[in-house]
């Protein structure tokens, strides 16, 4: 029983320390961000881990991902743990294993859409910034 338990212990200790496979839905827009280390601006893609989250800016890359504004995906990505990342750097490291799905968001290739004036596309914008169901 001691053995047992012991084993227990240990194999739920490793787990927090070794990758594991996950879907991650990559929103067709990016936002600009502030580093929170030197208060740098820079674009980061935008991703949730489950689909009925809120989108999150992805502070770091994709290792064998190229991402196209315009387009979102469903990955199947390793999330590997960095056990002690530099001061500036996420605690995760991402890896793609597979894209699942990739689908054109329409708002970026309708023939209309590069037709809309810039108070036509705010209006579009909803107050948290989010883009209104339907457009």
């Amino acid at each position: 029983m001691v053995i047992f338990t012991v084993c227990t212990l240990c194999l739920s200790c490793s787990d927090e320390n070794e990758s594991r496979e996950l879907n991650m839905w990559i929103a067709s827009h990016t936002e600009t961000v502030t580093e929170p280390v030197g208060g740098v601006k820079r674009s980061c893609m935008m991703y949730k881990l489950d689909e009925s989250a809120n989108w999150m800016p992805l502070s770091s890359h994709i290792e064998g991902f190229q991402y196209e504004v315009g387009f979102e995906y469903v990955l199947l990505v390793r999330m590997t743990p960095i056990k002690k990342p530099m001061q500036d750097q996420s605690d995760v490291s991402y890896s793609l294993i597979r894209i699942l799905s990739k689908k054109k968001n329409s708002l970026y290739f309708s023939e209309s859409s590069s037709n809309l004036s810039s108070i036509e596309i705010s209006e579009m914008v909803s107050t948290s910034g989010r883009l209104l169901a339907g457009f």
